[in-house]
């Protein structure tokens, strides 16, 4: 038993981060557990996993038993640890790639399992191309930004997920249909989304969602330099949340698109620290120094002025990107 534990316990428990692993590693044998039967449950999934592992060991000595379930258990960890921390696994780099938006998504975890068992048909079975595991995986996405934008909560999402494997068998037009037919649980159609990219106050939903919206924009804009990560990402209010003299700007209008997308760049923290409620021209004045953040660089060269009509236009432009990045389509 002490080599298996060397050369297969210690390697497996090594791959959650010692400082997180009181946490990590817990929160992944319930969605684990539901790869292997979807209807167990946080009470039971231990002891449905004991009979699963009993059910595929060859042989009753505890050594070849330990590896048997050592070797279970290693195939859904870097899913797992793609979703939960970011770490980066072994994948074709689409599907890797795909992998670490929803860790940035902060995708609900009730979705894991379906994600985890995608994977592993791709992986181990080969009963799934990866082209249509990445097309799920980004269906997945636009159901869940499209659902966080409108407010809709995501308790209940456990229940779709235990359903959709054998429900789709992970066929992307199939997932769409079921996605979009499950009463209770509501996939906005593009003209719900649309009014929410223009209206919903973005800001004002968890922080993580915020700089996830704002971050894939940035993301998405075409450079020589790319994308550079950056460790002091914020996201500011063009128009400040407190308005000054300086500001022309009606009261309805201030209240109206205060927290929305169209009135949010990303900054870099020295220079969101100081921007205060300065006035436009001092504002746009600093975002032309901002050599961070392409979103924020284009607004200060396009904008004489950040008013109604501006942030409108920018609406306009937001909704016709945001359409196109998570479209309810395959």
């Amino acid at each position: 038993m002490a080599k298996t534990y060397n050369s297969g316990w210690q390697p497996f428990e090594k791959k959650f981060d010692e400082r997180e692993r009181s946490t990590t590693f817990p929160g992944y044998i319930f969605p684990f557990s539901l790869v292997h039967n979807p209807r167990t449950n946080q009470t039971r999934c231990v002891e449905d996993l004991r009979e699963h592992w009993k059910s595929q060991a060859t042989s009753t000595d505890p050594a070849k038993f330990a590896s048997t379930v050592i070797k279970d258990l290693n195939k859904c960890a870097p899913t797992y640890l793609a979703l939960r921390t970011g770490k980066e696994g072994n994948f074709p780099v689409e599907l890797g790639q795909q992998l670490l938006v929803l860790h940035r998504l902060r995708m609900p975890q009730s979705m894991y399992s379906y994600v985890m068992k995608l994977v592993l048909e791709n992986d181990s079975k080969k009963s799934i191309s990866s082209a249509s595991v990445v097309s799920c995986l980004k269906l997945l996405e636009t159901y869940v930004v499209r659902r966080m934008f409108h407010g809709i909560e995501s308790g209940g999402l456990l229940a779709v997920a235990r359903g959709l494997w054998n429900n789709t068998g992970g066929d992307p037009d199939k997932m769409l249909d079921v996605l979009d037919s499950t009463p209770t649980q509501e996939f906005p159609e593009d003209d719900v989304f649309d009014k929410d990219i223009r209206s919903a106050h973005l800001y004002e939903k968890s922080d993580a969602f915020v700089t996830f919206i704002v971050d894939e924009y940035e993301r998405g804009i075409e450079s020589s330099e790319g994308y550079v990560e950056r460790d002091d990402f914020t996201v500011d209010h063009i128009m400040p949340q407190t308005l000054s003299d300086d500001w022309d700007i009606a009261p309805s209008v201030h209240e109206k698109w205060l927290h929305t997308w169209s009135n949010l760049t990303p900054l870099s923290g020295g220079p969101n620290s100081k921007k205060s409620n300065r006035s436009w021209e001092s504002t746009i004045t600093m975002l032309k120094t901002e050599q961070s953040f392409k979103t924020t660089l284009r607004i200060a060269n396009d904008n004489d002025r950040w008013d109604k009509d501006s942030l409108e236009r920018r609406a306009n432009h937001l909704v016709d990107w945001g359409l196109k990045r998570w479209p309810k389509s395959v």
